[in-house]
């Protein structure tokens, strides 16, 4: 298990896409959680030498806990001319950069593989599942937070999804 935190100004310096600092001129109002950070990271592996006939089955086994993310006002609150890069400040207190984070993400994989020996080499034949467990693993589409004190309806709302679960089946010869 990894546990990671990394603080920052601007994880994105001299991106091609322009401006990220909320404030250009004041790059320490800036300071949070790097786009960098996985808070919390675990990953576990097993191979399986079943007793039927030389199968092997591997496994691995992968959580990680989401991404910093930053929610803009989309409203020009500071004056500096860039709407899109201010965050909100609620009841007096400023949001900070990267404060909100996209939701957790796991998968679970799973691998049946056998050698048979075929002329001068080896066919190797494998079934294999990426996220079997068919986990969601969503992640956040509408990161605009509105203008007000509460959030936009539409805050965190989206149903953005990674990795759906699949199964290919393949084949190498090695010789």
């Amino acid at each position: 298990m990894t546990w990671s935190q990394d603080k920052d100004n601007d994880s994105n310096e001299r991106n091609f896409a322009g401006i990220q600092a909320e404030d250009y001129n004041n790059l320490d109002l800036n300071y949070g959680y790097s786009t960098a950070t996985s808070a919390a990271k675990a990953v576990t592996s097993s191979l399986w030498q079943t007793p039927w006939w030389g199968w092997a089955s591997p496994a691995l086994l992968a959580f990680q806990t989401g991404s910093p993310t930053t929610r803009p006002s989309n409203v020009d609150v500071n004056g500096d001319g860039e709407p899109t890069t201010d965050a909100p400040t609620i009841n007096g207190v400023h949001l900070a950069r990267n404060s909100f984070r996209q939701p957790s993400f796991y998968s679970l994989n799973l691998r049946l593989a056998k050698d048979f020996k075929v002329g001068p080499g080896t066919l190797a034949v494998f079934a294999e599942c990426f996220n079997c467990t068919n986990s969601g693993n969503r992640f956040v589409t509408n990161t605009i937070w509105g203008t007000g004190q509460a959030p936009a309806g539409t805050f965190r709302q989206g149903p953005g999804r990674r990795h759906p679960a699949h199964v290919q089946l393949a084949g190498r010869y090695d010789f």
